[in-house]
């Protein structure tokens, strides 16, 4: 209860918030993993990497909950991840799929 009417916040599921936040490390793990590879690898395709880290980013901000704003940067370096890792591809004649 709060002495301000109107003020009253929305209780917490500490489950959901543990989930968007390890669904949100996965996600800039993959991203960050991605980038990596597709600079300095030659046999690496960056689609099938990206792709799932997108998927997980996206099931994180969807969730919502206290990391918000993690899963937000998660789908802005799975974002970077294959926008960067296709760049990289496109520029060297390298296959992408």
């Amino acid at each position: 209860m709060s002495a301000v009417p109107g003020t009253e916040t929305a209780p917490r599921n500490p489950a959901v918030d543990v989930l968007t936040g390890f669904l949100a490390a996965a996600a800039i793990f993959l991203g960050g993993f991605a980038l990596f590879l597709g600079i300095f690898v030659t046999d690496y395709r960056p689609v099938r990497m990206t792709v799932p880290a997108m998927a997980l980013a996206l099931a994180a901000v969807a969730l919502g909950g206290r990391y918000a704003r993690l899963a937000a940067v998660a789908v802005g370096f799975s974002a970077l991840g294959f926008c960067g890792g296709l760049i990289v591809h496109i520029f060297l004649d390298k296959p992408i799929f």
